[in-house]
């Protein structure tokens, strides 16, 4: 596995020209009404990459926190036959944690469309 410091260095500066190959893995969007689904069947690992304040703050049940700034590739370990589904505040910052996850692992990650703003606007629940 590559060490997570080093895989920010490479993805979060875009003058540096290392290549990582992630042909092999891809980062899909996923709806809200279709994460409600698949947590209903308990068929999603979610992960929420923001902040220890914003999680405190609110938070999709049953998310686990895996911070950006502290984002460790070999926390998020969905079951066989889960998918694993990042959120954020908007959608951005999932995205970077997704490229680190199949720069390390070579996963496929769900990205949730317009993060936790989308889910609530959306009329899903989230724990305060």
């Amino acid at each position: 596995m590559a060490d997570p410091a080093y895989l920010r260095q490479i993805l979060f500066q875009p003058d540096r020209m290392e290549a990582i190959d992630m042909s092999k893995s891809t980062i899909q969007d996923v709806d809200c009404d279709t994460l409600a689904t698949w947590l209903k069947n308990d068929e999603a690992f979610l992960v929420d990459v923001r902040e220890v304040e914003e999680h405190a703050s609110a938070h999709i049940e049953g998310s686990v926190l895996n911070p950006l700034s502290v984002f460790d590739s070999s926390a998020c370990n969905p079951r066989d036959g889960q998918k694993l589904v990042l959120y954020c505040g908007s959608g951005m910052r999932s995205v970077q944690a997704g490229r680190m996850l199949m720069a390390a692992e070579g996963r496929d990650v769900f990205n949730l469309v317009g993060g936790i703003q989308a889910w609530h606007n959306a009329g899903h629940p989230i724990v305060r």
